[in-house]
């Protein structure tokens, strides 16, 4: 598994999600500042039978946002990947879960905001057990519903900039 990784190609996307080029990974947080494009990503929501989310909360250890809420699992697309393939391959690297491309539904896509680079596409997956999730990734995680963790977030609970938006689909 590859954490991290600043050497990783990703395709360079304009404002309409169309490919233009590539850029490395370490260069991403760059394209806030000269506005050269968008990266592509993704977001996986464990939803169980009870239509709780698996919110996880980020490592002590990671370098962006430690301890803030996160997706059950999220990446980047690499180039030449696709939306749906991303998901599949980060669900199994974070959460340890092997599934079908099938078994993911898109719920929602954020355009870039907020001088977050990235066109995000949000999918759920529905789950009933509690992953056994990678410790690299993040330090637990709780079954929540969404308005819970909308509460914890508007409360000062830390977050990514994206997660609000994104249960707000499922709100």
């Amino acid at each position: 598994m590859q954490i991290d990784n600043p050497d990783e190609i990703l395709d360079l996307v304009n404002a309409e999600d169309k490919v233009i080029g590539t850029i490395l990974r370490e260069e991403v947080p760059r394209l806030t500042e000269n506005k050269k494009g968008f990266v592509r990503a993704v977001g996986v929501f464990l939803i169980n039978n009870k239509n709780e989310i698996w919110i996880p909360t980020r490592s002590l250890n990671k370098k962006l946002l430690p301890g803030a809420y996160d997706f059950s699992a999220a990446g980047h697309v690499t180039s030449g990947q696709s939306y749906i393939d991303a998901a599949v391959q980060e669900t199994t690297e974070e959460l340890n879960i092997q599934l079908e491309p099938e078994s993911f539904k898109l719920v929602g896509k954020l355009a870039p905001l907020n001088n977050v680079p990235y066109f995000n596409y949000i999918f759920t997956v529905s789950y009933n057990n509690t992953p056994e999730f990678n410790k690299d990734d993040f330090s637990k995680g709780e079954w929540v519903s969404a308005q819970e963790i909308i509460i914890k977030i508007e409360n000062g609970h830390p977050a990514k900039q994206v997660i609000l938006p994104s249960v707000s689909f499922l709100a």
